[in-house]
């Protein structure tokens, strides 16, 4: 057992640690590696990695401990040690039951904490709760969406709720995951609105793949805009402008302000919209696969599992053909 002072915060670092080099393979990492992986998932290293360490194990060991507890130190690269593996560990156990009380000491409720993206907060979870009886089933049980950038759902935010939703390309050695379904990638503009490239300057060598990151709307200048092919050209003239809500940049080219990538709505047949049109661009660009990822050794509850099945079964790959 773990014997000392640790905080959580404390807890975290090490089971950031024992994470990346978990993802590394075991690999020897240098301190500057593991300092930027730490901060990359949102911990602060203010007195310098070995120091950091060395804090911790005066924590669990005393002074004795310094130096000898949780890492192999080298020049050449560190490595986590057995025992030092071990208290990582149960660090990762403790935080677990924090985190599944935190709900019921917060609120006397069950909460069932799911980590998404802005971008599937809100044209993916709603259909869930629309289409799924959850609500019925499960009348005193509360929900919380965690948002978070992309990479922060397998790291960070991963500690922090039962399950999260994310593309493929974020999959590490620190979660299990499994495919839930595959999105397109669209170009949402505004069919009342006529939108030009401006064709008669050289022009900058870069096109479509150079803007196709989710959060990037582009405002041009108005005037027709005649085929695909010439609408995929580069655009010489107006403005490129990063949005990371997603449902911001939706509403932007509603209104006519601008064109924007992004992925397929996914909110089931309904009407569509007069002033929001979109083309498919998987041929150009390719689709994302779409995984659940969950936590090792964390038992959902039966309100989060069942949740976990209401978003199998209205997005699997055979529910998601039908409503496309």
């Amino acid at each position: 057992m773990i014997s000392g002072s640790l905080s959580v915060d404390d807890m975290r670092f090490l089971v950031y640690i024992k994470d990346i080099f978990d993802a590394c393979g075991g690999a020897a990492l240098n301190f500057d590696r593991l300092t930027a992986e730490l901060r990359e998932r949102g911990m602060k290293v203010g007195h310098g990695f070995g120091r950091e360490v060395d804090i911790r194990e005066i924590k669990l060991g005393g002074s004795k401990a310094k130096g000898k507890l949780i890492l192999y130190r080298k020049k050449s690269g560190s490595t986590l040690r057995p025992e030092g593996r071990a208290i990582c560990q149960q660090c990762e156990e403790i935080l677990t039951k924090l985190d599944e009380l935190h709900g019921h000491i917060e609120t006397g409720r069950e909460t069932v904490r799911i980590g998404l993206t802005n971008a599937l907060t809100t044209n993916l979870f709603p259909r869930v709760l629309a289409e799924s009886p959850f609500l019925k089933v499960y009348p005193n049980v509360d929900i919380e969406i965690v948002e978070g950038e992309p990479h922060e759902l397998v790291t960070t935010l991963l500690t922090h709720v039962d399950f999260a939703i994310g593309s493929q390309d974020l999959l590490t050695s620190g979660c299990i995951s499994e495919p839930l379904c595959s999105r397109k990638r669209v170009l949402m503009y505004n069919p009342t609105v006529k939108y030009r490239h401006d064709y008669g300057k050289a022009g900058v060598e870069f096109g479509l793949k150079h803007w196709i990151r989710e959060e990037t709307l582009f405002v041009p200048a108005t005037r027709t805009m005649p085929t695909l092919e010439k609408f995929l050209l580069p655009m010489t003239t107006g403005h490129r402008i990063v949005v990371p809500q997603a449902a911001v940049r939706r509403l932007w080219v509603e209104r006519g302000l601008g064109i924007a990538i992004s992925h397929e709505e996914v909110r089931g047949a309904r009407a569509g919209s007069d002033s929001l049109r979109c083309i498919d661009l998987s041929a150009e660009l390719g689709e994302t696969q779409l995984m659940i990822f969950f936590r090792k050794r964390h038992q959902l509850s039966p309100a989060a599992q069942y949740l976990v099945n209401a978003f199998r079964s209205t997005f699997g790959e055979q529910a998601a053909g039908a409503s496309s």
